[in-house]
């Protein structure tokens, strides 16, 4: 896969190179941008000074910055069944997506168990993603992403599949 690269003037406003997960936010065609460390090839300091615009505020355009960045993320919809542990898995996982999830909320069966509407990736993707809230939660809609989840626990089933008939053996009634 060819990744296009582009040549960019900035000044940085902020941003530390420790870590490839890291991000920089620098002035760039006349705009704060945020670039992520890993994604920078080559980097060459300049010879020029700037000033930092007075009303930069930070954390204000990190908070955006990430609300933007999830919004192109998830494109899609989705509606599940959670259970109440699901739910606090999703809170610790994706706040931005558990906040919309709250937002729809409503009871469902078993007693504890909420129907909710949250918003995802790419089926493949969301489907992988969802899994770490295993049994603690179900997709109801949209069909594709239901069986996309199927497939992927037919996986793990598969990767796990002596383990899980020789606990089915000792638990079977004698």
């Amino acid at each position: 896969m060819t990744r296009e690269c582009h040549v960019r003037f900035c000044e940085r406003l902020r941003g530390k190179f420790l870590r490839p997960t890291h991000h920089l936010v620098a002035m760039g065609e006349g705009a704060p941008r945020t670039y992520r460390v890993s994604n920078i090839r080559r980097l060459q300091p300049l010879d020029t000074t700037f000033r930092r615009p007075k009303r930069f505020d930070l954390a204000q355009h990190w908070h955006a910055s990430v609300a933007e960045f999830e919004a192109r993320l998830m494109q899609g919809s989705a509606r599940l069944r959670l259970s109440p542990e699901g739910l606090r898995i999703l809170r610790a996982v994706s706040p931005a997506a558990a906040a919309k999830a709250e937002a729809t909320r409503r009871p469902s069966r078993p007693a504890g168990w909420l129907e909710v509407e949250m918003p995802v990736e790419a089926v493949d993707h969301a489907a992988r993603q969802l899994m770490r809230l295993g049994s603690e939660a179900e997709v109801l809609a949209p069909a594709a992403l239901r069986r996309a989840m199927a497939r992927e626990a037919g996986r793990v089933l598969a990767l796990y599949a002596h383990e899980a008939a020789h606990l089915t053996r000792r638990r079977a009634p004698p």
